[in-house]
């Protein structure tokens, strides 16, 4: 027996442009029937996002979305699913997934998420048998992760040296 979801409970789906969720919210309207949709809710923009959730037939919910601006946590994420792909069976999607999350990396990026997208991509470059390009990525994600040592290490000598001016 399937147990309906509520609305705080969804699935997100990221696309690239808020034409692209102008157009999913069209595309759902017009094949609601077809697809037992259950209900979709008017698109708006709420917490920094352009998008809109609409209700499956088997009473999930989903949010198609476009981030005006940039999530870092939708990155690692996105990397993550590469990981999950590969596990699935399916590298070609893994890798599709792997390089859209490392074409979202750029100086702003932490180096905790910068090191999960490298190792993800070695993964997936490795499964496709590009063991150089893989290596690479696997040096790259180690240094992210000795970036990202660093800053914590950092960051607590700073706290500890003088916490009253540090936090104000």
């Amino acid at each position: 027996e399937v147990h309906p979801c509520n609305l705080g409970n969804h699935w997100g789906l990221d696309v690239a442009s808020k034409e692209e969720v102008d157009a999913a919210w069209q595309q759902a309207h017009e094949h609601k029937e077809r697809y037992g949709i259950r209900q979709i809710f008017p698109i708006a923009n709420q917490h920094g996002v352009y998008s809109f959730y609409l209700e499956d037939l088997n009473h999930c919910w989903w949010e198609i979305e476009y981030y005006d601006g940039f999530l870092h946590e939708v990155t690692a994420a996105m990397a993550d699913r590469a990981q999950c792909l590969l596990k699935l069976g399916e590298p070609d999607a893994a890798y599709t997934q792997a390089a859209a999350a490392l074409q979202r990396l750029d100086e702003a990026t932490p180096a905790d998420i910068r090191a999960i997208v490298h190792e993800n991509m070695a993964e997936a470059l490795q499964q496709a048998g590009k063991a150089i390009e893989a290596e690479q990525h696997r040096v790259l994600s180690r240094m992210a992760w000795e970036t990202y040592a660093h800053e914590q290490r950092e960051a607590r000598r700073l706290l500890r040296e003088n916490p009253a001016e540090t936090l104000h």
